[in-house]
């Protein structure tokens, strides 16, 4: 995949770096985080823009450095966050590291929706897909060897028919909306141009 160039990607290839022999348990330590600060009063202190950074430093190592068994590497990695003013690009780190993570150990993670329920053919889908996800890997924007696939699948009727296929940026659209939609911008268009739309 592409090489991303945001602020949150940076953070998260440090972390890779720095933590890559035990990416796990930093990852593991970040869930146990993210939990934490779902609590809304914890959120609203950690996301503050009031409180002072050494007080908010402080807050963090005594909210949630009582966490049991938090990676060694947390407590220092939240309170740059908290001098860089980076609070607020917490979660987008933690995306781009798992991706990270994932692109390292070839694990593919594929979004898929249907118009309708395909609970019943997941299996068949899923062979179907990985045999063309592997066998056509670069046109997915994948370069490392895959190990594993694992896709998620949703219904979203407002695809009217068909489907739509997420790998990372990659988008595979077969649904009849945007087939449909693409009907409309070449009536559309031969209308303003004067062609045949039937040609």
């Amino acid at each position: 995949m592409a090489e991303k160039t945001t602020t949150a990607a940076k953070y998260a290839v440090a972390l890779f770096d720095v933590h890559k022999k035990d990416i796990d348990s930093f990852l593991e330590s970040l869930a146990m985080v993210k939990d934490a600060l779902a609590d809304p009063s914890l959120s609203r202190a950690f996301l503050s823009v009031r409180m002072g950074v050494r007080q908010k430093k402080e807050w963090i190592l005594k909210s949630l450095g009582r966490i049991q068994n938090l990676h060694a590497g947390m407590i220092p990695f939240l309170q740059l966050l908290i001098d860089k003013r980076r609070e607020n690009e917490l979660a987008e780190i933690e995306n781009e590291l798992r991706r990270l993570v994932y692109e390292e150990r070839g694990v593919v993670r594929v979004e898929a929706a249907f118009a309708v329920d395909m609970k019943n053919e997941q299996d068949g889908i899923y062979a179907i897909l990985d045999e063309k996800i592997k066998a056509e890997k670069a046109s997915f924007g994948l370069t490392k060897p895959i190990s594993e696939l694992q896709m998620k699948s949703r219904v979203d009727t407002s695809i009217v028919a068909g489907f739509v296929i997420r790998i990372g940026d990659y988008v595979w659209d077969a649904s009849a909306k945007k087939y449909l939609s693409d009907w409309k911008k070449r009536v559309l268009s031969s209308k303003k141009y004067g062609n045949n739309v039937w040609e």
